[in-house]
């Protein structure tokens, strides 16, 4: 376990972008869901930077956005330096985020290390994740490894995933000369 603090060749990417269409009509493309203000007074993006601050420097967090959303970013985020609001011409989803990312963060640093965070991720545990970024960021820093990390679910998701779910196990289950079959998975 890593000690509290800040180094400053540690980065965090916040991908910050979309078009406001899962959580409709809430969110729209000029103001998707990580920008409104769902679970008190400051929104999902402004959160994310604040869950990093002890982390990494303010000048070390770089955030990904899209040309329709960088105006209400920078006024969320009034603190960030501008030059680390990057507003993507056209989105091009996470890889692209996440390349951008990087390829920005070896410009400044060519031994910095990174994680990529999501701007619209609830995080109730701030002081427990904020070791675990530590702990996470201090293992990628000891060799060219990618390390991720995520919450264990509580439960199965439903809806879409309902039918996903089913689909996969079907198609695990399915009998096939070349393939093991899988027992012990039920699709309940």
């Amino acid at each position: 376990m890593r000690s509290a603090g800040v180094n400053k060749g540690w980065y965090v990417i916040i991908m910050a972008g979309g078009r406001g269409e899962r959580f409709w009509p809430v969110s729209r493309e000029q103001s998707p869901k990580q920008l409104i203000r769902l679970l008190g007074n400051r929104s999902l993006l402004q959160a994310a930077v604040e869950n990093v601050l002890p982390v990494v420097p303010l000048g070390n967090i770089l955030v990904i956005t899209n040309q329709a959303q960088a105006a209400e970013v920078k006024k969320q985020l009034p603190r960030l330096p501008r030059e680390n609001i990057i507003a993507e011409p056209c989105g091009r989803d996470t890889t692209a985020a996440v390349t951008l990312g990087a390829a920005l963060v070896g410009q400044r640093n060519t031994s910095g290390v990174m994680a990529v965070l999501p701007a619209d991720h609830v995080i109730p545990e701030r002081k427990r994740f904020q070791q675990v970024l530590r702990d996470t960021l201090d293992l990628a820093g000891r060799g060219q490894v990618i390390v991720t990390i995520g919450i264990k679910p509580r439960s199965r998701p439903r809806a879409t995933a309902t039918f996903a779910w089913g689909f996969l196990f079907r198609l695990l289950t399915a009998p096939s000369p070349t393939r093991p079959s899988f027992t012990g998975l039920n699709s309940s």
